[in-house]
């Protein structure tokens, strides 16, 4: 009878039932053979036109939305290593990538492969070698704006990265420990003779001199000060200055 003369739609097509005829399945839905209906992909899954089924996206890619028709690749400083993903995965600490697609961590450049004793200070998914600093208890040299090498603390100080980077000096880098002074930066002197032991090291305390000395080494009185007993002290009627 003319029931039997029916024929399934081809795989790729759905039957539109207002019309009685197969048409061709749209982007981001599926037709297996003998459909009804189009049946869209879920996110982390793409079709193209005229497809039978959804595919999952493939390493490096992703699809965040329903009915796609390709998946998008991973955006700088991500990577995805499974298929079928929702979305991209951040580059791990101390590592950066520039490029599109990475497949996996392993295609996130190590910060030690630009400058040794580097480091992102934890944080993750960056996307150049500008985000790889120095680490802690080691100071930059810069040639021109880049970053050429770190060496280590110099004798008598401490480094640590600073809030906000200048590449025309490394100063900022540089603070002396308790006992030790440091050399003004207007000096310009070489980084790894920063720091000098004073000759009263308890004058010279938290990078900075103790109350009313300044100068080398700490051993200048401050304006309004005068020395008893090789201390600094501020003047008053009360009190008799000796040198």
């Amino acid at each position: 009878d003319k029931a039997n003369d029916c024929v399934p739609c081809f795989s790729g097509e759905y039957l539109d039932t207002s019309t009685g005829t197969c048409k061709m399945c749209n982007g981001g839905h599926a037709c297996p053979r003998g459909s009804f209906d189009q049946s869209p992909c879920q996110p982390g899954k793409y079709a193209p036109t005229q497809s039978s089924e959804c595919f999952n996206c493939d390493l490096g890619k992703y699809a965040h939305a329903w009915k796609q028709t390709a998946c998008d690749l991973c955006p700088i400083g991500q990577y995805q290593d499974a298929k079928g993903q929702t979305s991209c995965l951040p580059c791990p600490k101390d590592t950066f990538s520039p490029s599109l697609g990475n497949i996996g961590p392993e295609k996130c450049t190590p910060c030690y492969k630009y400058v040794a004793s580097t480091s992102t200070y934890g944080n993750v998914g960056q996307v150049s070698n500008k985000s790889c600093f120095c680490t802690q208890n080691s100071y930059p040299i810069f040639r021109g704006k880049l970053l050429a090498q770190c060496h280590p603390c110099p004798t008598g100080g401490r480094c640590e990265k600073p809030s906000t980077i200048n590449t025309s000096g490394v100063s900022q880098w540089l603070k002396a420990i308790d006992g030790y002074w440091q050399a003004p930066g207007h000096w310009n002197v070489d980084p790894a003779a920063s720091f000098t032991k004073c000759l009263s090291p308890n004058l010279c305390v938290s990078n900075s001199c103790v109350e009313g000395h300044i100068g080398v080494l700490c051993e200048e009185c401050a304006s309004g000060h005068g020395k008893q007993f090789d201390q600094c002290v501020q003047c008053d009627r009360d009190v008799m200055i000796f040198y």
